[in-house]
């Protein structure tokens, strides 16, 4: 069985209403957001009538596991009294959250390098609503110097790690030196890439001269080892 475990964070008021609660959540996404560039609080829903309980009353806030902080949440508080009377309240939020990503400024074509470079710029830094965007969108702390597009990016899309790749170490249409090494035999020659490789990949080689194709590891950019 898998084991889940709720963390809890806990604060003390001399009275429970509904000022207490909504610090006390904010108090617990602020744990979570901390790493977010800018992010805003909405409390959509809270409690009309809450207890009065004594000065050892206590606010609970159940933190459930749970994939992302942002967007609709609904929050689970529990109001105790010293005696121990509990009452657990669901508190709805919504979180928006804002960063500097990697926006495309015009249409990049498939395998087109990605480059905030002046004059060769096809990216911009901005700074945008990541509330529907997934976790993987690219960020200004993450390098784009060594990446390409997977496929077709519109102009004005965030790009996303499902969007780019990196440069492959074997490009497709590459002159490779081909390995083949058995316990009695140790040959090398020349073929051609005719697809794209990256490192311990699997890839077609053509072998012009014996006019066949095999199978080869990529080992670098200019060998691969025959598998097949």
């Amino acid at each position: 069985m898998k084991k889940i475990s709720l963390i809890l964070f806990f604060i003390q008021f001399s009275f429970a209403g509904q000022n207490e609660i909504q610090s006390a959540v904010q108090a617990m996404l602020a744990q979570h957001l901390k790493n977010v560039e800018r992010y805003e609080v909405e409390f959509r829903t809270l409690p009309r009538e809450v207890q009065k309980i004594d000065a050892a009353s206590s606010v609970l806030v159940v933190d459930e596991p749970r994939a992302t902080y942002k967007g609709l949440l609904t929050i689970p508080v529990d109001v105790t009294t010293h005696a121990g009377v509990r009452q657990r309240f669901f508190v709805g939020v919504r979180v928006r959250t804002f960063e500097t990503v990697a926006v495309s400024t015009k249409l990049i074509n498939r395998h087109e390098e990605i480059s905030c470079a002046e004059g060769a710029a096809n990216i911009a830094y901005q700074v945008v609503e990541t509330t529907m965007l997934p976790d993987d969108v690219l960020k200004k702390s993450n390098s784009t110097n060594t990446l390409r597009s997977k496929l077709v990016i519109a102009a004005g899309r965030p790009l996303t790690a499902a969007l780019v790749e990196t440069h492959p170490l074997v490009a497709a249409g590459s002159i490779v030196l081909v390995n083949l090494h058995t316990d009695n035999i140790k040959l090398s020659f020349n073929g051609k890439a005719k697809e794209d490789g990256w490192n311990g990949n699997i890839i077609a080689i053509e072998l012009k001269e014996m006019k066949r194709s095999i199978r080869a590891k990529v080992i670098d950019g200019y060998t691969v080892e025959m598998v097949e």
